[in-house]
């Protein structure tokens, strides 16, 4: 049962179609978020009065005003946590870090019975665009970045990390693998969330 949020329109298809872009800096990025929205392309969901994913994005948009990108991410990231177990409450919902520098896969839902897994890349939404960065394994969410962050959950000390990192593998493998990301707008305070054609 859906307790944080209304769906506001109901995303189908793929959100990227032909608008990600790449960009001089080997950055990537998904322009004209507002037209996928307008199309269709994309779930928006607009938080239900005093609920917790409410207050998230009350805070979400507190951090975007003041700058604070390391606490919008981390709010980021709390949102997708929230809608993603209500979304998939019989599965499992992790926010996995792989270092202390906090990277890792943003929120990883793996749907009961290895049904399916999700990988939820929380982003802001700058102007119109939500940007994935360049590393060195590729950019954000590619397919070439995201084997490399299940290799290293795979190879992680700690075990639940490693079960997660194999359990994606085996999915991954099995074509099981959804990319999505999740943004805010904070001028509607509703959430955005857009599938990946990537995997």
């Amino acid at each position: 049962m859906v307790i944080n949020c209304k769906f506001v329109k109901y995303g189908i298809a793929v959100a990227n179609c032909g608008n990600q872009v790449a960009r001089s800096n080997g950055e990537r990025a998904i322009n004209s978020v507002a037209n996928l929205v307008n199309e269709g392309k994309a779930l928006i969901i607009a938080p239900r009065a005093n609920s917790q994913l409410a207050s998230k994005v009350d805070e979400y948009i507190q951090a975007t005003n003041s700058n604070n990108y390391n606490l919008q991410g981390d709010i980021g990231e709390e949102i997708a946590d929230i809608l993603f177990r209500e979304v998939n409450p019989s599965g499992s919902v992790a926010n996995l870090k792989l270092n202390d520098s906090g990277h890792g896969l943003d929120v990883i839902s793996i749907w009961p019975n290895d049904a399916k897994g999700m990988i939820i890349d929380c982003k802001p939404l700058n102007a119109n665009s939500v940007v994935f960065k360049s590393t060195n394994f590729g950019h954000q969410m590619s397919s070439t970045w995201t084997n490399k962050k299940i290799l290293d959950m795979m190879n992680h000390s700690d075990p639940i990390v490693k079960a997660y990192g194999n359990n994606l593998n085996n999915l991954y493998l099995s074509g099981k693998i959804e990319g999505y990301v999740l943004t805010v707008d904070k001028n509607l305070k509703q959430v955005i969330i857009l599938k990946l054609d990537n995997f």
